[in-house]
């Protein structure tokens, strides 16, 4: 699977054979080739395919470029499962990254992301949501999960986990997360969890935070393993302090049986302090957060917890450099399809060749180089296209 048409030509065709005018690789190829050019709906890749049209006959043999109607129905009916599958793959082969290690494991992030105008709003329909994982290290996943809204999350997490290898690593999620079903998932497959625990739980904050009170007042919670980090951002001093609770019989006071939270080994408590430097403003928050780590050190566990923000900062990107947000494609797979599609530019652009470039600086190198994105991106030669034909 050397070159991304090759990856492409095993997506399984959905159309009658009858009447077909083009390979439906073919299609997604040139597809691909306008999402790397920043053109990001159908009208606009299929200006672009017209206007490239002499080099994709030359490469894939076309006669004429195809109308936005024929890409509109691409998205609409390709099977996102198969090709955020084989992108992925093809994605893992050619472009390896390399995983951000804490105590010796991988850390996944998982969260969820409203694509707001893809919201049918004069029917009173919300905004959908993507599931999104990010392996540290990397960029964010091309696979998401459809969601129908926020709340659905919690059905949706344990059909993303499936998709995933997560042995032996760390899967950290929001306070939502906190879950039995999607506990039990991770710790069948191996995994490890580190999740907030907020008031979607109720028994399991108040056991938390009576046993907090309970130290405090014994004189034993300032004997805790603690750290304490200081980071200066966009004017203000934020300061976190993460104290790890280590005895965890306090649990079996609320908790009977096979319940998976008895499984909670640790809890660190976290406490934020921000301090405007401006106005002199100060704030307090805090929140306990559980896993199953029983041998993790105060400074690795903050870390952890530190980086969940990291997927944060991807659908940032996704959002301010991809548009994600305006995107209004609604009908079948359209939504899912192009949702990879962006976050397969995400990766792409994080080559170690150009560690530097900004997502639009990559796809500005694209639009003013198609045969560098054809050759050296997207690894295709018009030779392995021949062969192809000729086998």
């Amino acid at each position: 699977m050397g070159s991304l048409y090759d990856a492409l030509a095993q997506i399984p065709d959905y159309r009658d054979p009858r009447g077909v005018r083009y390979r439906l690789a073919d299609l997604h190829f040139m597809i691909i080739c306008a999402v790397l050019c920043n053109h990001l709906n159908a009208v606009e890749m299929a200006y672009y395919m017209e206007e490239n049209l002499e080099n994709f006959r030359k490469l894939l043999g076309i006669e004429v470029a195809p109308s936005h109607d024929t890409i509109s129905r691409v998205f609409i009916h390709t099977d996102w499962t198969y090709l955020t599958k084989h992108l992925a793959e093809w994605i893992t082969m050619n472009y390896p990254s390399e995983h951000i290690l804490r105590d010796s494991m991988r850390v996944l992030h998982i969260d969820g992301k409203a694509i707001r105008s893809s919201a049918n709003k004069g029917d009173g329909e919300k905004p959908p949501y993507l599931l999104n994982s990010m392996w540290e290290g990397e960029t964010i996943g091309i696979r998401s999960l459809p969601v129908n809204d926020k709340s659905n999350e919690i059905t949706a997490i344990p059909k993303l986990l499936d998709f995933l290898d997560i042995h032996g690593a760390i899967v950290t999620i929001d306070a939502i997360g906190m879950q039995r079903e999607i506990v039990t998932r991770i710790l069948s497959k191996k995994g490890h969890f580190m999740i907030p625990v907020k008031e979607n739980q109720r028994t399991l904050l108040e056991s938390v935070e009576a046993e907090r009170k309970r130290l405090i007042s014994e004189g034993k919670w300032d004997r805790l393993p603690r750290c304490v980090l200081k980071k200066l951002d966009h004017g203000r001093i934020e300061e976190y302090t993460l104290t790890v609770i280590r005895e965890n019989s306090f649990l079996l006071e609320e908790f009977s049986g096979n319940d998976p939270f008895l499984h909670i080994a640790r809890i660190g408590y976290l406490e934020k302090k921000t301090t405007d430097k401006k106005s002199g403003k100060i704030s307090f928050s805090s929140v306990p957060i559980a896993t199953d780590l029983c041998g993790i050190e105060p400074e690795t566990f903050l870390g952890i917890r530190l980086s969940h923000w990291n997927i944060e900062s991807q659908h940032w990107k996704l959002d301010v450099q991809l548009d994600e947000d305006h995107q209004r494609q609604r009908m079948g797979n359209s939504r899912s399809n192009m949702s990879a599609l962006r976050r397969f530019v995400m990766a792409l652009a994080k080559d170690k060749e150009h560690p530097k470039w900004t997502v639009p600086r990559f796809m500005t190198h694209c639009q003013n180089s198609f045969d560098g994105m054809v050759g050296s991106i997207l690894k295709f030669a018009k030779e392995q296209k021949e062969e192809g034909k000729n086998g």
